[in-house]
């Protein structure tokens, strides 16, 4: 539908008010008068335009303030063109409303209100009514879309040519512009249609590979809307397999798991093509494009991984796995640093996990100070504990976990193991105060905060994009902002021993190669739901 423009028009007062509502004024009261008192259009032939005036009149002897001048309900076909409004007439004065009618629907039907301060009428109706003679080409469905064809297969499906106008539609061309799509049956042509009917095309797709296609089929007709074009789409290929990825305790769904399949087709040893999806919030996954054989199904998320070998039968859809794919345990190996705050271990087990299991500081030492046992492990968890004893030695110990990570390694770090993290990777997080100084960053006050869930696989994982996130000690590490390709998880405002820190980056993310997450709370017997889902999900990520 167009959009009204503005346009207001005042004029001295004209001696031939021909008027069919007339409000009676008194003396120095405002009074309106209304012309014509109703407006028809056409019919008109398709896409014509036509306008017409409504006058609105100062019939009293005081000024008449015009509010408003709408149609009742909003219609097809129809605008309205006012000035600014509400809108002073001086007596004998007047304003215009232009009323135009764009020939694109067969009727149209509106009502015309004029809001004053007229004592006597303050609303005032002008009926508007057109009509219009058109033939209207309608391609239904449009797009048709083929779906998945196995190559060499052929599917047919059609389209129908209809007359949505109310008069005759005359067709005399088709082409369809397609490259593996074909006209099974068409109409002679020229054919007419009348209003209401339709005739189908018959179209049928036989895809050569697993390419795409799209395709136009072109209509040449007295339509109003000149000639027309309809999509046709398809692509080659095997509706695939579906199923659904547990974590390794086999009580909970994984989220945003790589699903792959690498098909040789005709198995001469070099791979045809990689079929790759993602799972959704509730685990579950459909993979295109595995054809009926038997195929090793890759799943992985984050340092994880697992493998199940499917044969897919032939014919039919998708096929569903009978059972759901649990992540291998066996496939990664942790290494969990104690701290006196944070006992992620804990969620680590609930997860159906093993871990090793390394004893403050000391262990931290032992762990990073050598890359041979440091190499041993995927992925390495800092609890939030007292490091200070380890800050004089982290120019030495750092660079070792800086490698770590470099090589595919991945780090958990919470709260207080913000000295390790700025240490080994200082322009990762801007933290409260000066890095270096630990008494600084540590200003957190005991609170409860309501997060914003920036990520969208985390806010899968909590079901929502908020979460409840509980302090329940004094003293945790601030961190104020992050660099360029540091992503944050969750922000929320902090409060401080000072002022509060708005839009404080309480969890963040980055992948230099490995996997780093830093987070701001950690599990602790105050854990909420929320938390818990969180802390899970960073886990299963690492």
């Amino acid at each position: 539908m167009m959009l009204a423009t503005t346009a207001l028009v005042l004029l001295a007062a004209c001696n031939d008010q021909s008027i069919t509502a007339q409000s009676h004024a008194e003396a120095g009261t405002p009074a309106i008068s209304v012309d014509p008192d109703a407006l028809s259009f056409g019919p008109l032939s398709g896409g014509a335009r036509e306008s017409a005036v409504i006058h609105v009149r100062s019939v009293g002897d005081a000024a008449l303030t015009v509010d408003s001048i709408s149609f009742q309900d909003r219609v097809d076909g129809l605008t309205i063109t006012t000035g600014d409004l509400p809108a002073v007439i001086p007596p004998g004065g007047e304003l215009q409303a232009i009323v135009t009618f764009d020939a694109h629907v067969t009727q149209a039907s509106a009502t015309v209100v004029v809001h004053s301060d007229d004592d006597v009428r303050p609303t005032v109706d002008v009926p508007v009514s057109a009509s219009a003679d058109l033939a209207w080409l309608t391609i239904d469905p449009d797009p048709l879309d083929l779906g998945v064809v196995v190559p060499e297969e052929t599917v047919r499906d059609a389209v129908e040519l209809r007359n949505d106008g109310n008069i005759p539609l005359v067709i005399d061309t088709i082409v369809l512009l397609a490259d593996q799509v074909q006209l099974v049956s068409s109409p002679a042509l020229p054919l007419t249609i009348d209003p209401g009917e339709g005739v189908p095309v018959e179209l049928a797709y036989t895809p050569v590979d697993r390419s795409e296609e799209q395709a136009q089929l072109w209509v040449s007709s007295n339509s109003w809307l000149g000639d027309t074009m309809g999509a046709v789409t398809g692509r080659g290929g095997w509706p695939g397999i579906s199923g659904r990825i547990c974590d390794p305790s086999g009580d909970g769904w994984v989220i945003d798991a790589v699903v792959s399949a690498s098909i040789d087709l005709d198995h001469d040893g070099i791979i045809d093509w990689t079929t790759e999806t993602r799972t959704d919030s509730t685990g579950r996954y459909t993979l295109p494009d595995v054809p009926p054989g038997t195929w090793v199904v890759q799943v992985e998320k984050g340092s994880y991984s697992a493998s199940t070998t499917v044969t897919v039968p032939d014919g039919g859809g998708v096929y569903e796995l009978p059972e759901e794919t649990c992540l291998d345990p066996d496939s990664v190996r942790l290494a969990v640093v104690t701290g006196e705050y944070d006992h992620v271990e804990h969620i680590i087990e609930t997860l159906g996990l093993d871990y090793d299991l390394w004893s403050g500081t000391t262990g931290l030492r032992q762990l990073i100070g050598n890359d041979t046992t440091l190499n041993a492990y995927d992925v390495i968890f800092l609890n939030c504990g007292d490091y200070s004893g380890i800050a004089n030695d982290m120019d030495e110990l750092g660079p070792h976990l800086a490698r770590f990570v470099e090589a595919g390694g991945s780090v958990y770090a919470s709260d207080w193991a913000s000295l390790v993290v700025e240490a080994t990777w200082p322009e990762l997080i801007d933290f409260h105060g000066t890095d270096s100084d630990f008494e600084q960053t540590a200003v957190g006050a005991m609170t409860e905060i309501l997060a914003d869930v920036d990520d969208i696989v985390m806010a899968y994982a909590i079901g929502s994009d908020t979460a409840e996130i509980t302090y329940d000690l004094d003293a945790w590490v601030v961190p104020l902002d992050t660099t360029d390709g540091v992503d944050v998880l969750m922000r929320g405002t902090a409060p401080t021993f000072g002022d509060p820190v708005v839009d404080a980056p309480l969890v963040v993310s980055v992948e230099p190669a490995g996997h780093i997450i830093y987070t701001t709370f950690h599990n602790e017997q105050q854990i909420t739901d929320d938390m818990h889902a969180a802390l899970s999900e960073m886990i299963l990520s690492l």
